[in-house]
């Protein structure tokens, strides 16, 4: 209104003086065109720090993208308040083969566990033309968001997590149902799968989350380029588990944002002191920290056979190589996953995520384009190996340990994959003539 204001006193004084006139109206024409252009550059970049806070940012980006009204605002704020929490389970992929089987895993496993509430594929892609699976589960949705992965020549898909999470939770991608502010948002791995439906949300309250525990110690917060990202919060650890979790990582929506957006700035920050897959960890823990957000680690992930740390004291055996086994504590456990980032292997056999980069469910070809099999005679030494004891570790229990682990990913993913391959594609033998 002010620059307005200006124009039109500018215009008064030219009227004033007619030998100015033609001169005056090329002036007012220019600054006109070049506060339009101002404007225009001033709204398409906006950031993520010009945004209202989450729970106005989304009502008022849900009422540009689909027409709202204000009262409809309010009659959700309302419905909003008096129903549970939701949860939101969020994966970070990207358009690949490689993570679509992941997803396909995810999906299934969902399904088949009763998780409750959604599952979110958050998939950092430059490419809108990528094809992706097909599927038919209600309680899944993909969100296509830009691949953060490349950065000033450094090409880290690491980046994607936090960087796809804090954009998905700003309300700068498309999705329509983003979370309310005290609903729960559950970050966990594409390489995770879920052990049980026994998901108990209680203890998230505001500022204070749950995360698994990880072997990452605690001598990494000594170093100097880590005291001074700490911002003065890492010069006193209580417990080594305080500095030593990961995914899971389960927040209310809105300290998850939170999270998020120092999340990834750290992870940017700390990258030339180090180049570790480790890294997006320790950057969501010292981001916790600064933000004096608390996370309860707990003992609710399980992947590594022969790392004593994780919980294979509480873990227990399926009634068969399709009933996986479960973790059980004597507190009950917020979520447990297993997490198959390790080659597992028994006698001849091994399996690992890594050897199917290229397994493309979309080819439909479950003769040339599925996993290897245990042979008949690993199947039957699995068979004899399971019910035996997974703690403490010995030479029968590691055996034990990675029998129970292909049971609970290898086993499931390939589950995961025939069920697709049933329900979207057409048999071998309809396709001949």
């Amino acid at each position: 209104m002010d620059r307005r204001r200006r124009l039109n006193r500018r215009q008064h004084q030219c009227q004033r003086f007619p030998q100015l006139h033609r001169i005056c109206l090329f002036f007012l024409l220019g600054v006109s065109v070049l506060l339009q252009i101002l404007l225009i550059t001033r709204t398409e970049h906006r950031s993520e720090n010009d945004l209202p806070p989450h729970k106005n940012h989304l009502n008022a980006a849900s009422s540009t993208q689909h027409g709202k009204h204000n009262d409809e605002n309010e009659k959700n704020s309302a419905t909003t308040k008096s129903r549970p929490p939701r949860l939101f389970s969020v994966f970070s992929t990207e358009c690949s083969p490689f993570h679509d089987w992941h997803a396909q895993s995810l999906i299934h496993n969902h399904k088949k566990q009763g998780i409750q509430g959604f599952l979110v594929r958050l998939m950092a892609c430059d490419d809108p033309s990528y094809i992706l699976p097909k599927h038919s589960y209600e309680k899944y949705r993909v969100v296509r968001l830009p691949n953060f992965g490349l950065r000033g020549g450094d090409n880290w898909s690491v980046r994607n997590k936090p960087f796809s999470v804090a954009y998905w939770l700003g309300g700068f991608s498309k999705d329509d149902d983003l979370p309310e502010d005290d609903d729960i948002v559950a970050s966990i791995d594409p390489d995770m799968l879920f052990l049980s439906s026994d998901v108990n949300l209680g203890s998230i309250k505001e500022n204070h989350g749950v995360a698994s525990q990880y072997s990452l110690g605690n001598e990494w917060v000594t170093k100097d380029w880590v005291l001074k990202l700490c911002d003065g919060k890492c010069d006193v650890i209580a417990d080594p588990s305080d500095v030593s979790f990961g995914a899971p990582y389960i927040l209310r929506a809105k300290d998850m944002l939170r999270l998020a957006r120092l999340w990834k700035s750290l992870v940017d920050e700390m990258r030339p002191y180090d180049k570790s897959w480790h890294l997006d960890m320790y950057a969501a823990i010292i981001a916790a920290r600064r933000l004096d957000i608390v996370f309860t680690v707990e003992r609710g992930m399980i992947g590594n056979p022969i790392d004593d740390m994780e919980p294979w004291d509480l873990t227990t055996w399926g009634g068969s190589s399709s009933d996986i086994g479960k973790l059980h504590s004597h507190d009950p456990l917020t979520m447990q996953v297993v997490h198959y980032c390790q080659t597992y292997s028994i006698s001849s056999y091994s399996w690992g995520k890594h050897d199917y980069h290229n397994l493309d469910i979309r080819k439909c070809d479950p003769l040339n384009n599925a996993f290897n099999m245990p042979t008949t005679g690993d199947s039957i030494l699995m068979t004899e190996t399971r019910g035996k004891e997974l703690a403490p570790m010995t030479d029968v229990a590691t055996t034990a340990r990675n029998v129970w682990l292909l049971d609970a990913t290898m086993a499931v993913a390939h589950e995961a994959i025939e069920r697709y391959n049933s329900e979207f594609c057409v048999p071998l033998e309809h396709t001949k003539t």
